[in-house]
C-alpha cells in the first residue's frame, strides 16, 4: 500500500511528496537494507506472460532496475507479453527504470516497419479517453474525440516537419 500510495502522491499536487517517491523509497529501505547498490537487478520475463490463472494478486519490485517483458516481441503474436491476474487480482509493479512490454504486439506493422527500415525512429500515437478502453473487446472512442487527435496529429507532423535540429 506504501508504494501504491507513493506513486499516486507524486502526482498529486496537494500532497506533500509531490513529484517525490520518499515514502516509497523509505519503505524500500525499509524492506531490503539502505545500501542501493544491493537493489540493483533487472527482471527479464524474455517473451513470456507473468500471469496468475486463479486469481491471486501479482506484485513486482526492482527498485534498481526495470521490467522487461520482451525486447521486441517474438514473431507476430495476437497480443504482446503482458502482467495478468486472470479470474481477479491486483498488479503492483515498482521499478526504478523503465516496463518495458516489448513493440509490436498490438500494431504488427511496427515490427515488420522496424525491420525493413532500421534507422528509422517510430513514433506512435493515440487517442484515449476514460471510456475508450484501449485493446479491450468493447474498445471504443468517441468520433468527435478521434477526430480532433487526427487534425491536431496532422498539424503536429506539418509544423514538426518545418522544425531543424542542429
Amino acid at each position: 500500500r506504501t508504494l501504491r500510495d507513493a506513486g499516486r502522491d507524486f502526482n498529486n499536487p496537494d500532497s506533500p511528496d509531490f513529484r517525490t517517491y520518499t515514502k516509497g523509497y523509505a519503505a524500500i529501505e525499509l524492506l531490503l537494507g539502505d545500501d542501493p547498490d544491493a537493489w540493483d537487478g533487472e527482471i527479464l520475463a524474455r517473451s513470456r506472460d507473468i500471469r496468475t490463472r486463479s486469481g491471486g494478486d501479482i506484485r513486482l519490485l526492482a527498485p534498481g532496475g526495470g521490467l522487461t517483458l520482451a525486447n521486441t516481441t517474438a514473431g507476430n503474436p495476437l497480443t504482446p507479453p503482458g502482467v495478468i491476474t486472470e479470474s481477479g487480482g491486483s498488479i503492483s509493479i515498482f521499478t526504478d527504470q523503465s516496463v518495458d512490454i516489448g513493440i509490436g504486439g498490438s500494431i504488427p506493422f511496427i515490427a515488420d516497419l522496424l525491420e525493413v527500415f532500421p534507422a528509422a525512429q517510430i513514433l506512435v500515437t493515440g487517442v484515449e479517453d476514460a471510456d475508450s478502453r484501449a485493446h479491450s473487446p468493447n474498445e471504443s472512442v468517441h468520433v468527435d474525440t478521434l477526430r480532433g487527435a487526427m487534425v491536431a496529429e496532422s498539424l503536429f507532423l506539418l509544423k514538426g516537419n518545418d522544425l531543424r535540429v542542429n
